[in-house]
């Protein structure tokens, strides 16, 4: 079973589901009955529409592949259903999400060669960096989650942290 060589004993424990994270009822459906959740949905960006500084040729040249939406709305809809999804989870009681960030949340970009780190190898206390679209939406949603562990209320929902703590 292929499946299973992937998930290992609990494969049939295991569903995948294919749903717009925009669709905020969805969103909440399924929290509220999904043990665990793992978000890596996205338009994974970045945009063949880089931000205006970007010189044009960068985007054509690019040894990156690159998507057609531009890229205020791949940073829309990735923001908006990572925060659908992050709430969603929250509120029902989820402990954890395994959110998947990026390499370009850290600066990487349709020019590698301006990526340039402060120190290597990148770790939790480098400072994000995005010089793209793509790049500062894995970043909003990075901070969308520690805004939801700041937020006071109720202890006991713990939701979705950035880093462990």
């Amino acid at each position: 079973d292929p499946q299973a060589s992937i998930w290992g004993p609990s494969s049939s424990s295991v569903e995948f589901v294919k749903a717009d994270l925009c669709d905020s009822d969805a969103m909440y459906k399924l929290a509220a009955k999904a043990k665990s959740v793992i978000h890596v949905g996205a338009i994974p960006g970045p945009s063949q529409h880089p931000p205006p500084r970007v010189p044009p040729e960068l985007a054509r040249n690019s040894p990156i592949g690159l998507e057609s939406v531009k890229g205020i709305e791949l940073m829309n809809q990735n923001l908006t259903g990572t925060a659908i999804l992050f709430e969603a989870a929250a509120s029902n009681g989820h402990s954890r999400v395994v959110f998947s960030s990026s390499l370009f949340a850290m600066g990487y970009s349709h020019d590698p060669s301006a990526f340039r780190p402060r120190y290597l190898p990148l770790d939790e206390e480098h400072g994000a960096y995005p010089l793209e679209h793509y790049g500062l939406s894995k970043v909003f949603g990075e901070e969308f989650a520690a805004m939801l562990t700041r937020a006071p209320g109720d202890a006991s929902l713990d939701p979705p942290s950035k880093r462990p703590r």
